[in-house]
């Protein structure tokens, strides 16, 4: 059978690939995947459809897993959820990690609504982009997820099932977690509360790291603005590049649930609590979450790094946490060309390996990789391991470049590429520091062979050089 590119590409065992709907024509399609997952050790027969199109409309792609015997009737339930979820992401109603899409009681395959957490690939197929993971909750686990987050509730199924972040199938033999006491005796039943949409919060080299959109300044700012009179807490999503998940059951101590082989190094919270401490500084994990017991001072800093999009961080101090607040960009401002990009959930920039005990190049090293184009896009117009080789030729072109040159100070240097097929590639670089030694520059790395593209692509190289 001959299916589209983009299916394929998502197809890491093509033989797994079996059909590709199309839902609304020219709009929205599904590929769907037939595969087996090892599942309490057996290998269970799965079906897996994975939508093509809500990116265009700002909604992340979605992945729903059924298990479902190989002999069986493929659902169409998941594909009436992507039907569902395109005139809302048409609209600008979007769902991200922590949200959660409700249905009438036992609608949807048996269940009343759905939350959502990062996707993840599997040996039959990848997934694109930052796609999200539509996981199944009962009419009780969806009230959970509806008032402490859907985070927490995709922590308590991933405890329940020791698996991380939580089981990416849905299962219509599961039976309802029992749930009661989470919402009763929890202190999000007692604290003010918002969803803080895009925001994740994660535990790692000793501090706890709350990353915010910029959009969602105003919210956090609204919320900060009654403590130290009140304790408030912000609802997150998953972080996708967490390698474990606190969860709690009531009457238990925290514990974090970690994939095989994780080292624990970035564990995600389900909340971020704030409140005011007259005696001091105290940042805590605190049942699935974290909790900010700060003095007026650090409060007021708090508050003011939140109005203005300010930087703000608490340093560990005598064995306690620390605490840092990072802004995520939604938008970016081109130095190259001049225009402005921006980018639904935020700029996600991709860091080129780098062996830890390789000290970086005193001349230029290549920084970050930043995806004009979007994943998606770029996914479809060449591989990641097409990219990252490019990368690293063009690294070398640059690197000889500046050996060249008389060695000033320290400078970034941003180096602009424009890909399409059949075309010769497009270069730009730009930085106000190096001036005149940008001169024959772009002429050098159109020297390197770019890889063949399926679609136009365009992505920036940002370079340290001289150790700038």
């Amino acid at each position: 059978m001959d299916f589209p590119d983009w299916a394929r590409r998502l197809a890491k065992d093509p033989g797994a690939l079996s059909a590709v709907d199309e839902l609304v024509p020219g709009k929205l399609s599904a590929a769907v995947f037939s595969h087996k997952l090892p599942i309490d050790g057996e290998s269970r027969a799965c079906r897996t459809y994975i939508s093509h199109g809500l990116s265009a409309h700002r909604q992340k792609e979605l992945v729903l897993t059924v298990l479902q015997p190989e002999a069986a009737p493929a659902p169409r339930a998941p594909l009436d959820l992507f039907r569902l979820v395109l005139p809302q992401a048409e609209q600008g109603r979007t769902v991200d990690s922590g949200g959660f899409t409700q249905f009438q009681p036992g609608q949807f395959m048996g269940f009343t609504g759905l939350t959502y957490v990062a996707a993840q690939e599997t040996e039959a197929f990848r997934v694109p982009g930052a796609a999200l993971a539509a996981v199944a909750l009962h009419a009780e686990e969806l009230e959970v997820a509806k008032s402490h987050g859907g985070l927490r509730m995709a922590a308590q199924l991933g405890l329940s099932a020791r698996f991380f972040p939580c089981p990416l199938w849905l299962d219509r033999a599961r039976q309802p977690l029992p749930v009661a006491a989470l919402l009763r005796e929890s202190v999000l039943a007692k604290l003010p509360r918002a969803r803080l949409a895009g925001a994740t919060a994660c535990l790692e080299d000793g501090r706890v790291v709350l990353r915010v959109l910029r959009g969602a300044a105003g919210l956090l700012s609204q919320l900060l603005a009654q403590t130290p009179e009140a304790t408030v807490a912000f609802l997150l999503g998953s972080d996708p590049r967490a390698d474990g998940c606190f969860a709690w059951e009531p009457g238990a101590d925290p514990r974090a649930i970690t994939p095989p082989g994780s080292a624990g190094k970035r564990l995600a919270g389900c909340f971020m609590a704030f409140g005011g401490n007259p005696d001091g500084d105290v940042v805590s994990v605190y049942e699935d979450g974290f909790a900010a017991a700060l003095s007026e001072r650090q409060l007021g800093a708090l508050k003011s790094a939140a109005e203005d999009g300010g930087n703000y961080a608490l340093p560990p101090s005598g064995g306690v946490l620390g605490f840092a607040l990072q802004w995520v960009q939604e938008s970016f401002q081109n130095p190259v060309d001049g225009k402005t990009y921006t980018a639904a959930g935020g700029w996600e920039t991709a860091l080129p390996p780098r062996p830890a005990d390789r000290a970086p190049d005193p001349v230029a090293e290549l920084e970050r990789i930043l995806l004009l184009s979007g994943q998606e896009q770029a996914e479809e117009a060449l591989s990641a391991a097409e990219l990252a080789a490019y990368a690293k030729d063009l690294e070398v072109a640059v690197r000889l470049h500046f050996k060249r040159q008389p060695r000033g100070p320290g400078a970034d240097l941003a180096v602009q590429l424009e890909l399409a097929p059949g075309a010769a590639a497009v270069i730009r670089a730009r930085s106000d520091a190096l001036g005149e030694r940008l001169k024959g520059l772009s002429e050098l790395a159109a020297v390197v062979p770019a890889p063949p593209v399926k679609g136009p692509v365009a992505f920036q190289l940002v370079f340290a050089i001289w150790r700038g």
